[in-house]
């Protein structure tokens, strides 16, 4: 089993709900295991402007899936919950997105581990230091609360929703 984090985040109808039904959907996976989820976050949209607030969050799974199984899990997540193709940074009813996993390194054309836009995002790096300020990237020599601190972008990152630090999440949306 290794470590791997992924991001969640929101901006259509139910938000908080769309949010707790992909946690849900994550914990009935067997090859995964939920170990930490941070904060829900709120923020302002990054790239495209107009468009409503996102909820984010970052969830800390122990899993034997490999990157690329565990992308075909996120974008199952994201097909079941009938996320609609839209533009680019636009609207999306759900997004789950692999920032890190937690000894490989994976540059395809379809998967990129670690995120290639980590350390420029914000409302990602917030939740994630959240929940692992010193897990280091294993193709960079800094870790997540260091990157958090030198990131350039300064979009606004608000705590929407406070989670028990440790609390496992199936136990608190069942």
């Amino acid at each position: 089993m290794e470590k791997a984090y992924l991001s969640l985040g929101t901006n259509v109808g139910q938000r908080e709900e769309f949010l707790e039904r992909a946690i849900r959907i994550l914990s009935l996976n067997s090859a995964l295991e939920i170990v930490n989820i941070s904060s829900v976050y709120e923020t302002e949209p990054y790239g495209v402007k107009d468009q409503p607030d996102f909820l984010n969050l970052v969830v800390e799974v122990e899993t034997s899936l490999t990157p690329r199984r565990l992308l075909i899990v996120a974008k199952s997540i994201e097909e079941q919950m009938g996320r609609k193709p839209r533009r680019r940074w636009g609207p999306r009813e759900i997004d789950v997105d692999i920032l890190a996993y937690e000894k490989s390194v994976t540059h395809e054309d379809f998967l990129q581990v670690p995120h290639k836009e980590l350390a420029e995002r914000r409302f990602v790096l917030v939740p994630f230091a959240e929940i692992a300020p010193g897990f280091i990237l294993p193709d960079r020599n800094k870790s997540i609360q260091e990157m958090l601190t030198e990131c350039p972008d300064t979009g606004r990152v608000q705590v929407y929703k406070r989670l028990p630090v440790g609390k496992r999440i199936t136990e608190e949306t069942s």
